[in-house]
């Protein structure tokens, strides 16, 4: 552990002026003005106020709280008015968008006096940013009353002595400074969830790693302080080094252009992330940024391939890419570029700590897990990736009077030490694997995806095309990614992730989804009773719409089927079968469906709406359990609430709700069940 001595020394030297505030009162703690207390657990803060009083005659002290100018509470503690007596109060503040102030007054007889003023005082969240320039950025939105921060970055004598609370601002090393995509990611945070947000920010520009590692359990009598150093004095003079919920990393661009700064890449961060853990000891989340193809160095495919692999080694690491968020200049991106990534950054925080579940699939950047070729020929290669993400990509980008491919980009590395280049002749995607057709037979040992800097034979940065998640984060680019020696399997033409059916009142109710199709004409449903030996024919694409294929799509498409013709009691399985093109068929399930009252859910149960996509209008069916209070809902791609269509206490039983989106546009919703014990979310499609 560190030696402090120096440190408890300079809080000392910093706070010993706020103490005597009054000449009648020596107060030994008192909020500041502007002032963020960490939120706990149950939304709320204790606040002490605590001195003593040196003038005689009081015969009590009074705190006035007001919450937005109203009065909230008034504790009081009574004196005997002998004089040199000691007073304490802690009143909980709770989290919103409210600020709290804080007058103290002292009594004598019938004459109140008001000796200090605290106002602006309010209650949130804490996070830090560090790294390079592109973590101390400037511009875009204006300071708003629930974003905080302290101190400053700006230099050594001001990071060592300003106290002082600020609203943060949007410039790069002022009093206050977070940044721009700082800014856009508290304001986010507050507008969305309505807790205010404190963010400390000590990015310094143009430094390599081994900067912010510096004085790491070192010497620490030595000025001038380090990094890590400055923004450990600003955390603990603010009061926070205990509430830290997590960091946000952008470095690495200096550390592109020397081997050895490469080498030791890994180690440098883990010691830095340690250092982080051991003073602030309840960090959750640590978010580091892969950097963008071009920064600096020659060997910046080696740095993101770190970037990259660095999430292995602990699971509150968390990466995100800010490959195609725009206005990319070689090294930094302009303000909406930025705001673009605070956007996706924002979206990985609210799932992480905001519990928000609408719109968070696919949020985490793809990152390969696997190469292999399909077979002995050699000539085609499938890259898979991270759980059941649906890969896209964007064929080509134009800049100037020149087209580049990504299909040029990928670089497979031959055990002779040689590097084949632009010998993918096309590239298709199966929902989270792609398959790269050579133009030619490979024995290549490691593949690459994307240039260190620059298109090929050019020396202008890449900056796209792309390969991208579902909901458009770029894919981690990787280095010299081992190719497995074993043969696997040629991705399937359509790719199910589920398939299910679901009894309710007097039908069944199919249900499946695709991630991706090639060449797919539809679907067959066949059919059999529990005591039948074969199955028969129920239903095919060719006279039902809603089972009809989307040919080639690498997007996601849920379809549903409503099989009326049933016997209640039967049991019945079902296979799904798809049709390509040229009629290849492969046949899915079988899935078992009871029709018996036995299975009505011991609880209360969502269903997917049919039919799905959908045209001006749709069927949403429920199951409540007990009679309770229902809430359903229907919420935009956003996650913002358009529309409640059921909101009172419902007897046991199944519904059905006609939902009616005539005015609304084309797109994905969602669609929410709320009860006493459950909330259900399922997404939809609107077609038009």
């Amino acid at each position: 552990m560190k030696n402090f001595w120096y440190l408890k020394i300079l809080l000392l030297l910093i706070l010993s002026p706020c103490i005597l505030k009054s000449q009648v009162i020596n107060y030994t703690d008192l909020p500041s003005t502007r002032q963020l207390y960490p939120r706990d657990s149950q939304d709320s803060a204790e606040v002490v106020i605590s001195g003593t009083i040196v003038s005689s005659g009081y015969d009590s002290i009074i705190v006035e709280i007001d919450t937005n100018t109203v009065l909230w509470q008034r504790p009081t503690q009574g004196l005997t008015g002998s004089g040199d007596e000691s007073f304490s109060f802690n009143p909980k503040i709770y989290s919103d968008t409210v600020e709290f102030s804080f007058e103290i007054l002292l009594k004598q007889g019938m004459t109140t006096t008001s000796d200090t003023l605290i106002d602006s005082v309010v209650c949130g969240d804490v996070y830090f940013i560090n790294g390079q320039s592109n973590a101390t950025n400037n511009g875009g939105d204006f300071s708003i009353p629930w974003l905080r921060s302290f101190g400053t970055s700006k230099n050594q004598e001001r990071s060592q002595f300003n106290t002082n609370w600020y609203l943060a601002t949007r410039a790069r090393y002022n009093d206050g400074a977070i940044g721009t995509w700082g800014m856009r990611l508290g304001i986010l945070i507050v507008t969305n969830h309505g807790i205010p947000v404190c963010i400390l920010q000590q990015g310094q520009g143009g430094k390599s790693i081994s900067y912010f590692t510096d004085g790491i359990g070192g010497d620490t009598t030595v000025t001038p302080f380090s990094n890590f150093d400055l923004l450990l004095i600003r955390a603990s003079n603010a009061g926070v080094t205990d509430a830290v919920k997590a960091i946000f990393w952008w470095q690495g661009e200096s550390d592109t252009d020397d081997i050895t700064e490469v080498n030791n890449y890994e180690n440098e961060f883990l010691t830095l992330y340690d250092g982080w853990l051991s003073f602030y000891p309840n960090i959750q989340k640590v978010y580091t940024t892969q950097l963008h193809p071009g920064p600096l160095g020659i060997y910046a495919d080696q740095i993101r391939e770190i970037q990259r692999k660095i999430t292995n080694d602990s699971s509150d690491i968390e990466i995100i890419t800010p490959h195609n968020i725009g206005g990319f200049d070689g090294v930094h991106h302009d303000v909406p570029g930025y705001q673009n990534y605070a956007a996706k950054l924002y979206e990985m925080v609210a799932r992480d700590f905001y519990g928000k579940v609408v719109d968070t699939v696919d949020i985490d950047p793809p990152n390969i897990t696997n190469a292999h070729f399909i077979d002995a020929n050699k000539d085609a290669l499938v890259l898979e990736f991270t759980g059941t993400q649906s890969i896209s990509f964007k064929e080509d980008t134009t800049i100037g009077p020149t087209t580049y491919f990504l299909k040029d980009h990928f670089y497979f590395h031959n055990s002779s030490g040689t590097i084949d280049t632009a010998i993918v002749d096309s590239i298709a995607v199966f929902s989270n694997q792609i398959r790269l057709a050579l133009t030619q037979t490979s024995d290549a040992e490691k593949i690459t995806y994307l240039p260190a800097q620059f298109y090929n034979s050019t020396v202008i940065e890449y900056d796209g095309p792309w390969l991208s998640s579902s909901q458009g984060i770029a894919a981690l680019t990787f280095w010299q990614f081992n190719i497995d020696t074993q043969f696997g399997d040629d991705p399937l033409p359509v790719t199910l992730s589920s398939f299910s059916g679901d009894f309710i009142e007097d039908k069944i109710i199919l249900k499946w989804r695709t991630e991706s199709e090639i060449n797919n004409l539809g679907f067959i449903i066949l059919r059999k009773k529990g005591t039948e030996t074969n199955y028969s024919f129920l239903a095919n694409y060719e006279n039902n719409l809603e089972l009809r294929g989307q040919g080639t799509t690498n997007s996601a498409t849920e379809y549903s089927y409503i099989d009326d013709n049933i016997n209640q009691g039967e049991i019945y399985y079902y296979l799904l079968r798809d049709i390509d093109f040229t009629g290849k068929a492969v046949d899915h399930g079988p899935i078992k469906v009871s029709t018996s009252v036995v299975n009505i859910p011991e609880k209360s149960m969502l269903y997917q709406n049919y039919p799905n996509p959908f045209n001006n209008s749709t069927v949403i069916p429920f199951f409540i359990s007990e009679r309770e209070r229902v809430e359903l809902s229907i919420y935009d791609s956003l996650g913002r609430k358009i529309k409640t269509l059921i909101n009172k206490p419902l007897k046991a039983g199944s519904y059905k709700y006609n939902f009616d989106a005539l005015n609304l546009p084309s797109g994905y919703y969602y669609f929410k069940l709320k009860t006493t014990n459950t909330t259900t979310v399922k997404k939809m499609t609107l077609v038009k």
